[in-house]
């Protein structure tokens, strides 16, 4: 028999906190709180897959070594075993995320690569590498991402970014085929 329990307790971590709504072996659901400038262990789960919905904040989010910016909407599907932070590099936003857990959910399934907080790593490995080439199309207008639909911000903070000059001369050549001379002064910048 699933002995299922419905629980609304408060964990408070040191990078926030989680209250779960929802918890069985199978399957839990839970809320996720980021406080501003902090950020979870690059972790690893051995026995479950974890699905997140960022409800509010931005920050940086590195899976399997890619990092990629997260806002409000965006969904990371995390099977087991994949490396895994969040970073809320905010000054006054915490980011909350909807959790879904599935497999063998137990909160002690976790291998920590990297910790800020100093808590027990189980495997050295090299701290994520952050990403540090963006794509200037114009003077003031960075590329936001490039999903069928070239997107364009004036933040830089917010603009796309590669671990090397290389992936991004990449897209630079597919941005210069898709949309001929339309962006002629476009830069690789760091």
């Amino acid at each position: 028999m699933n002995s299922a329990v419905q629980v609304h307790i408060k964990v408070n971590k040191p990078w926030g906190s989680y209250q779960d709504i929802f918890r069985s072996k199978e399957v839990v659901f839970k809320v996720i709180t980021v406080d501003p400038g902090e950020e979870i262990s690059y972790q690893t789960h051995e026995k479950r897959g974890e699905f997140w919905y960022i409800h509010s904040g931005v920050g940086r989010m590195i899976l399997n070594g890619e990092d990629f910016r997260v806002s409000p909407g965006c969904d990371i599907i995390i099977d087991p075993e994949m490396d895994h932070q969040i970073v809320n590099n905010s000054d006054d936003t915490p980011i909350v995320i909807y959790e879904m857990q599935y497999g063998e959910c137990d909160e002690n399934d976790i291998v920590r690569l990297s910790d800020k907080y100093n808590r027990d790593l189980q495997e050295v490995k090299e701290p994520p590498k952050i990403a540090q080439y963006k794509i200037l199309l114009d003077t003031n207008r960075y590329l936001l991402n490039n999903n069928n639909i070239l997107a364009i911000t004036l933040n830089k903070d917010l603009a796309l970014s590669f671990n090397t000059s290389d992936e991004a001369e990449k897209l630079v050549e597919q941005i210069k085929l898709q949309h001929g001379n339309k962006y002629p002064n476009i830069l690789i910048v760091e």
